[in-house]
């Protein structure tokens, strides 16, 4: 089974996510953007639940947009399955201030793939 890339918005600006949360800005990302199939987000990342790579992010006006590739890893292959039956999807991983429902000072570390029903945001992110 050969890796896909992935491509699209994963993050959006001045929208509130299922969990009441406003993200406004990313102030920091981390130097290597690691994509992680976890269970327990944190911001520590297990290299044992890795499964891909962002190769190229941009943050834009409306939120933050990411580009890369899956690792032929055990964790892939089962998990390309659930990506194209459209199940799972890409949520940002990281830790900022919230006031009022409102995330100011976020750091992203990693991008984590959740269960969609249980994503914070209904964010669509393209597997080739």
């Amino acid at each position: 089974m050969t890796p896909s890339d992935f491509s699209g918005l994963v993050l959006p600006f001045n929208v509130e996510s299922k969990n009441g949360r406003v993200y406004t800005s990313i102030d920091k990302v981390a130097d290597y953007l690691m994509v992680t199939l976890t269970p327990d987000p944190s911001i520590t990342v297990n290299l044992n639940d890795v499964v891909g790579v962002v190769d190229n992010y941009e943050i834009k006006e409306d939120g933050l947009y990411i580009s890369g590739h899956f690792s032929d890893t055990p964790k892939y292959r089962v998990l390309k399955h659930f990506l194209d039956a459209d199940l799972l999807t890409f949520v940002p991983n990281g830790v900022g201030t919230g006031v009022d429902g409102f995330v100011k000072d976020y750091h992203l570390t990693s991008i984590n793939i959740v269960d969609a029903n249980h994503a914070a945001f209904n964010n669509k992110v393209e597997v080739k």
